[in-house]
């Protein structure tokens, strides 16, 4: 269920400059001394979860609420330009850039083997690794990707910044 739609464009011209500003702004505090802080958060590569506007936007929301600290998405799809340390500007449903998440952690594992630890990060339902079954189980399919045994990119990341 929280797959990653990734789209390779800069954000939406939609935020206003007071926004841009701010985010810079509170980005070079946090990041001083890092390369980040000399860059435009704009210039981020996008993406969104899910497979479709409703999707992201309730994925989107458990991130900005602190819930949502894990995703995954299946290995056949690639990495979809994910590593450990890289940061990207997730939007909502509308394309509307929400937050600045980093990956902290990138693991492969099969469907089978992800862990309570790893479904309660994802923050989706009650939390519990069959809720998180369930609602793989269910999203997978609906992409023609699901296996039992399937292998999947399992990320963690941190909320670095909202945008809103």
């Amino acid at each position: 269920m929280s797959g990653l739609s990734y789209v390779h464009k800069s954000a939406p011209a939609l935020v206003n400059d007071r926004r841009r500003e701010r985010a810079l702004a509170l980005l070079t505090a946090r990041e001083s001394g890092n390369t980040l802080s000399q860059m435009d958060w704009q210039n981020l590569e996008t993406f969104s979860f899910g497979d479709g506007p409703d999707l992201a936007n309730s994925l989107v929301e458990l991130v900005l609420s602190g819930s949502k600290r894990a995703t995954c998405w299946a290995e056949s799809q690639g990495l979809l330009s994910a590593e450990v340390g890289k940061m990207m500007v997730v939007l909502d449903g509308q394309g509307v850039p929400k937050a600045i998440l980093k990956t902290t952690e990138l693991t492969k594992r099969r469907f089978d083997e992800v862990d309570e630890a790893f479904a309660y990060d994802e923050g989706e339902g009650d939390r519990s690794l069959q809720y998180w079954r369930e609602a793989h189980t269910s999203y997978f399919s609906r992409l023609g990707r699901y296996a039992p045994d399937m292998m999947l990119w399992c990320e963690r990341f941190e909320l670095v910044e909202r945008l809103d």
